[in-house]
């Protein structure tokens, strides 16, 4: 659970308006989270309505539904054949447009804000401000529609959805450079005495907004048509960057520039060209000319021995290997603390069947893997661009099939220039890769896979909703295990074993997996037909040809390190600084109205018990915080939707029965036995749950709790016996037995068993929950503490455990004299 408050805060040089809301008290307020694709439209295309009526399907409404959470039966699984995991990866471009569109609206409601606090009686016309921000929040909201930002629209649909946020974005973008190009003080123009009215293409000005509210250091990058560019600063002081030359276009350069920027800040920076290259260096300083260093084509088929021609390429926390036999990634160490984690990665495709008739076929909902993915490299050739501030390693895939190459990664290192010790850190501990991957081949699904030697046993942490982490283990099925262990990452997604985690942060929503030890791979790009009559009627082909240019940060390190960086870095990846190159500066009309109310959510970044201090309930100093916006008169907190002041907010108040013996009937109360059990590796161990209720429990479920995450083992419909692997679960009408056999150290925890009643009302119980504690087969007793040859031992026995009931024994052995 996160902590999330909004404030409505009312500016003292303004007069308020009232708003009142004239809510009926019979009236429920319901605000529904867009769902996914298990909607009224979907119960006419498969067998749901009798599941239905036996009561054996459960929708859930709001957020990812996931098979395994909507289902909650394991025979007779609608989802056995099919998955929809298909559309965590349907239509990229449109998944990368609706999120960059997203971020651009906050930026620029929070820009507005400021403005109209900073200028109440400025030049710019706020109605026209307002239809520009209508506009795109229009476009950010309609694409928000189930059969849109998931990808499963028809193209004439999707085509629509990316004009709107097209000119949306456009809209806001003029309204920002607007806003941004109201000089706190003209910008001086360190060239223009000397310059003449033909070489005015020579010059721009590069506006740079922070959407974030804590301060940041970064780079920006901008693609120029000349080999040199200086950059300087408000003030005319030169500014750090680097010029290269770009990774896609021969004709055209990479300009990165070295900005510092405080919470939803802003800076303006002037570029002067030069159309010739510098003739020495230092002529250029402080802008650094990178050099290329190419390396030739090597073959992935050839044996090779790998590893003894290592490269290494490193900023102050990590250095990368690339081995120059393969020209691939061997290994990245964390500077910080010398730990070397072994990597490689690959392109493969998941070749997808077309054919009704021949089997499952993936579309834009459906992901059906017909067979394992397979390698496209034949080929790999590396270039990498050297500079002080940036460095990029550009590797090149080549298939069998084409000499042109249709995969590419772009690994980015970035070093905090000299002079500017102590700040960066964050720019430091992220490697940036930027994928070029299509177009594909027909009936291909495409995914980057990353082989490690963690140890993680098949087992990843993605988030549910961006912030909430889940732990999503590896399960086998019957039939279509590899795409029914996927999962969607909204941001963030992570491996780890004991010592190591391998972060990886997203800004547009992908699928992911990990489907084998130490291995995690994330579906790029999709291109599907086929010849489904309903999917053809209606146009709903994902023939996508487009060429995608996604980016992820990863990270390696310990643990708690990881923990501490990952949540503000997934945010500064998806809330990059917005920039903006301008020529020349706009002239806007002036309006009247005034604004001065501003909304103001305050969100904590971390789960509850997800990080012992990072956790912790944040102490805020509203003065402090609101100060830089001005004199507040009046701070309101407000509920979550924005629409209720809290303290009137009137929640509903149901009618309730006075009859005790009523209001309890039906509940389920349930005793489990025994509360703990000790065993040794190889040992079965049995507990029982109980009931006392007045109808017998249709079904009965058994949990699993570990470090706070809770898991389904087992469950069985009525009276009987239910075996999945070393779990066996009995149900005899008034209790049931759960039985482990053949116990290990994984299997340590707390199991709960819940009994469930559905008709005529769904009640449901569970039991206080037994605790399983497991000793290696090596270590069945332990000396905590000898006797001391006296009459009487004192022993002090303490435990550093999850487990709050847990169980100590304590064996005394005979004295060699006892007592007379």
């Amino acid at each position: 659970m996160y902590a999330v408050m909004l404030l409505v805060l009312v500016f003292a040089t303004l007069s308020a308006p009232q708003i009142t809301y004239a809510g009926q008290a019979t009236k429920i307020q319901a605000f529904v989270v867009p769902h996914s694709h298990m909607d009224v439209g979907w119960v006419y295309t498969v067998k749901v309505r009798q599941l239905l009526e036996e009561e054996r399907l459960e929708f859930i409404i709001g957020g990812q539904v996931m098979h395994d959470e909507a289902v909650t039966t394991v025979e007779d699984q609608i989802l056995q054949l099919t998955a929809w995991t298909g559309f965590y990866a349907s239509r990229n471009v449109l998944k990368g447009m609706a999120r960059r569109a997203s971020s651009l609206l906050y930026a620029a409601e929070s820009l507005f804000t400021q403005y109209l606090i900073m200028y109440p009686k400025g030049s710019i016309d706020k109605d026209w401000a307002l239809k520009q921000l209508e506009n795109l929040r229009w476009a950010v909201s309609e694409v928000q529609h189930h059969d849109g930002i998931t990808g499963t629209e028809s193209p004439k649909v999707c085509d629509m959805y990316i004009d709107h946020l097209t000119q949306g974005m456009m809209a806001v973008k003029e309204l920002m450079a607007a806003l941004l190009i109201i000089p706190r003080k003209p910008l001086k123009a360190v060239y223009q005495s000397s310059s003449s009215n033909g070489d005015q293409d020579l010059y721009h000005y590069v506006l740079v907004y922070n959407p974030l509210a804590w301060n940041i250091t970064t780079f920006i990058s901008i693609m120029v048509a000349y080999p040199v560019a200086l950059v300087y600063d408000e003030d005319g002081n030169p500014v750090p960057a680097q010029i290269q030359k770009s990774k896609e276009s021969i004709d055209m350069y990479d300009l990165y520039i070295f900005v510092k920027l405080v919470g939803l800040g802003y800076k303006k920076y002037s570029v002067k060209f030069q159309s010739s290259p510098c003739v020495r260096q230092f002529n250029c300083l402080p802008t650094y000319l990178a050099e290329s260093v190419q390396f030739d084509r090597q073959s992935l088929k050839k044996s090779k021995k790998r590893g003894l021609r290592l490269l290494p390429v490193m900023n102050e926390c990590y250095t990368l290997m690339f081995d120059q036999a393969s020209n691939l990634l061997y290994s990245i160490t964390n500077r910080e603390t010398g730990k070397t984690l072994k990597i490689t990665q690959d392109f493969l495709e998941y070749h997808a069947n077309g054919d009704v008739y021949q089997g499952p076929i993936s579309d834009n909902y459906i992901f059906t893997s017909n067979g394992s993915a397979e390698s496209v490299s034949k080929d790999v050739k590396m270039e990498i661009v050297i500079g002080k501030l940036v460095t990029e390693i550009r590797q090149y895939f080549y298939s069998e099939k084409s000499e042109q190459y249709s995969y590419a990664i772009y690994t980015r290192l970035y070093n905090v220039p000299a002079g500017y010790n102590g700040v960066g850190s964050e720019v430091c501990h992220r490697i940036e890769q930027e994928y070029r991957v299509g177009p594909l081949e027909l009936n291909r699904e495409a995914i980057l896979r990353t082989y490690t030697e963690i140890n993680n046993e098949k087992t990843i942490f993605t988030d549910n909703n961006g912030y909430q982490m889940l732990k999503r283990q590896y399960r086998a099925y019957v039939n279509n295990t590899i795409a029914r262990n996927y999962y969607p990452m909204v941001r963030t997604a992570y491996i780890e074993d004991d010592s190591t985690r391998l972060v990886i942060l997203s800004e547009r929503t992908h699928g992911i997996s990990s489907l084998d030890n130490g291995q995690v791979e994330v579906m790029l790009h999709r291109r599907l037909w086929n010849n489904q009559e309903w999917n053809n009627g209606y146009n709903l082909t994902l023939n996508d040809t487009s060429i995608i240019h996604p980016v992820l940060w990863l990270m390696v390190g310990a643990k708690p390190a990881m923990t501490a960086l990952y949540s503000r870095n997934a945010l500064s990846l998806e809330h990059r600084p917005i920039v903006m190159v301008l020529k020349s500066s706009g002239n806007i009309n002036e309006a009247e109205r005034d604004f001065n109310r501003v909304l103001l959510r305050i969100t904590h970044l971390y789960e509850q018990e997800e990080d012992p201090v990072l956790s912790q309930p944040a102490a805020i100093n509203i003065q402090k915080m609101l100060k830089p916006l001005g004199v507040v008169s009046y701070v309101e907190e407000r509920s979550l939707t924005g629409t209720w002041d809290v303290n009137e907010l009137q929640r509903m108040k149901w009618k309730t029965s006075q009859n005790k013996s009523k209001e309890t009937k039906g509940a389920v109360k349930v005793t489990q036995a025994p509360l703990y059990i000790g065993a040794v590796e190889g040992d079965s161990v049995q507990m029982t749950c109980s009931w006392e209720t007045t109808k017998e429990p249709e079904e009965v479920i058994v949990k699993f709790s570990k470090n706070n995450i809770l898991k389904y083992i087992i469950s069985q419909i009525n009276n009987g016996k239910a075996v999945i692997n070393k779990f066996t679960l009995i149900n005899n009408k008034r209790q049931a037995t759960f039985h482990i056999s053949n116990v290990k150290k994984e299997d340590e925890g707390k199991y709960y068993c819940q009994a469930t009643i559905r008709k005529p009302q769904h009640f449901s119980g569970s039991g206080n929950g037994t605790v399983v504690n497991v000793t290696e087969a090596s270590k069945k007793t332990r000396t905590v503490l000898e006797g001391a040859g006296e009459n009487k031992v004192s022993v002090l026995c303490t435990s550093a455990t999850e487990f709050d009931d847990l169980h100590t024994s304590v064996q005394a052995a005979q004295a060699a004299h006892p007592p007379e």
